[in-house]
């Protein structure tokens, strides 16, 4: 049997409700079968993700269920570039869906030669009503920047993208991706395929679906944890800084000074009411545009979790950021984050 083209690798931790989806989609590509194969890398799961996997590998020789004693992403999608075989090597997380031509268009583009790297905006379609409202925010400029796959719908060069693929000999050749990251590492191993001379595209003939966090808890978790490896990105590479990344923990560190101060001087105070007028001036009108007119049975939500993403993503960048300040080597486990 020749070789696959190309490898797809699926990292995954506790997946059930999403894994099958995935997988079927994975599995009804128009792009020849035998040209394909899966890797699941399973972190440890404890729900029935991996008896999902193997049910559906029984029948599916192209599927293979890996272990990953690491857990987190970057080790899985190591492992799983260690054993792949296709020419090509595409990154799919367990709560996307993939069109059915998102393998075939992944290959056109890169045997274009324009970039080493290309992906598609993430299409998040939340499951349940908080679902749907993150969803909202999570499509907006006021939500998560400039960062252009979260809402852009034009071709582009920029400096990530949701998912990505790339030729499997790219991905070597940067030695994978880094496994001091547990979160944040796509990003990061962009970082340094562009300073190798490499470029990233940003397509809309790529398509997916994302399923968002559906409740307030996971969603705070989830930006504090993404904040604090951002944190560790910035350590490690401070030239990638933007200004998307520096908005809200300065924000946050502006109102903690001025809320302290504001004991002592009335000055600062005046300054902590402001910011507070301020800010919360435009989570309401960024709710409202985008709740209007179509849901704005969000509008509520919607107020929530702005701050809940700019307020906990600027927590958690600071978490890691004292911890370099002080020396450390990189960053501790936050109590009250996930893995």
């Amino acid at each position: 049997m020749s070789a696959p083209r190309v490898t797809i690798a699926i990292p995954v931790l506790d997946e059930e409700p999403s894994i099958r989806q995935t997988l079927e989609a994975i599995c009804t590509q128009t792009m020849p079968a035998h040209e394909i194969e899966i890797l699941v890398v399973d972190g440890g799961s404890r729900d029935k993700t991996c008896l999902i996997v193997e049910s559906i590998s029984s029948n599916e020789p192209r599927l293979r269920l890996l272990r990953n004693p690491a857990r987190y992403q970057a080790p899985a999608l190591n492992l799983a570039l260690k054993e792949a075989r296709g020419e090509f090597f595409i990154r799919v997380d367990a709560r996307t869906t993939i069109a059915a031509d998102y393998v075939e268009t992944c290959i056109q583009l890169l045997g274009e030669g324009r970039a080493e790297n290309v992906g598609g905006r993430m299409n998040p379609r939340g499951t349940s009503p908080m679902g749907e409202a993150i969803s909202l925010a999570t499509s907006t400029p006021f939500g998560l920047g400039n960062s252009h796959f979260h809402y852009s719908d034009q071709e582009k060069f920029v400096d990530t993208v949701y998912l990505g693929a790339w030729r499997t000999e790219t991905l070597r050749g940067l030695d994978g991706f880094d496994e001091q990251a547990h979160a944040n590492e796509d990003s990061e191993l962009n970082i340094r395929l562009s300073e190798s001379g490499g470029r990233i595209l940003l397509s809309p003939r790529i398509h997916s679906t994302y399923t968002p966090r559906s409740n307030w808890a996971a969603l705070r978790h989830q930006y504090l944890r993404y904040g604090r490896w951002r944190a560790y990105t910035l350590w490690k590479h401070p030239a990638s800084m933007k200004w998307r990344q520096l908005v809200p923990p300065l924000f946050l560190a502006a109102l903690m000074v001025t809320a302290s101060l504001g004991v002592f001087l009335p000055l600062a105070a005046s300054a902590c009411y402001l910011l507070i007028a301020s800010y919360c001036s435009l989570v309401i009108v960024a709710a409202m545009i985008t709740a209007f007119p179509s849901s704005t049975a969000h509008l509520g939500r919607l107020l929530i979790i702005f701050p809940t993403i700019h307020l906990f993503w600027g927590a958690g960048v600071w978490w890691n950021s004292l911890r370099f300040a002080t020396g450390q080597p990189r960053p501790a486990r936050c109590p009250i984050c996930r893995p």
